[in-house]
């Protein structure tokens, strides 16, 4: 152990004490003490309220539209924020495009079988927005390499936001220079 034994924590009045850096099993002693965690689990020490995945997403999309009036923004905004786990696949080459979904954080994986090709999307680019907004089938499949957050865009709801805001030139242009 690097932080000392179990015994040391007895009389300990801390909420939890979680007993690791040990490759032997616990003893009924130590497990009195405290107790074990598997590797990989997360504890929230200090909640967050603020949302602050909301809020970036805000600040990608005004980045790409900043001429569009903030106030716009809030009912897109207010569409569901998924996960997706290292490796999922997000869109695959072939489907309907039904939602758009904007990279909040982690990295995504663009894929092309007909070039053998693939590239990375940072937060803040868009997954299926050009076919979305054509009618096309996705032509290339997504996939996570990190974990990932995602604004859920229904392709209805983003189609009519571009169209009220006079916005396929520009991601005509934001298009060609990715």
């Amino acid at each position: 152990m690097i932080h000392g034994q179990a015994a040391d924590f007895v009389h300990d009045n801390s909420d939890r004490i979680i007993l690791a850096h040990s490759a032997l099993p616990l003893t009924i002693a130590e497990k009195v003490t405290g107790s074990s965690a598997p590797f990989g689990p997360v504890d929230v020490l200090i909640p967050d309220y603020s949302d602050i995945q909301r809020q970036l997403a805000r600040m990608h999309m005004l980045s790409d539209f900043p001429e569009v009036d903030p106030n716009r923004l809030t009912k897109l905004l207010n569409n569901p924020i998924v996960t997706f786990q290292p490796g999922s696949e997000i869109l695959k080459k072939g489907d309907e495009c039904d939602n758009i979904y904007l990279i909040i954080t982690g990295i995504v994986e663009m894929l092309s079988s007909i070039d053998e090709s693939s590239n990375i999307l940072p937060s803040g680019g868009m997954i299926g927005e050009y076919a979305g907004l054509h009618g096309f089938l996705a032509e290339t499949t997504f996939r996570s390499v990190s974990y990932v957050r995602a604004l859920v865009l229904p392709t209805g709801s983003y189609l009519k936001f571009v169209k009220r805001n006079q916005l396929y030139s520009r991601i005509e242009r934001l298009h060609e220079n990715r």
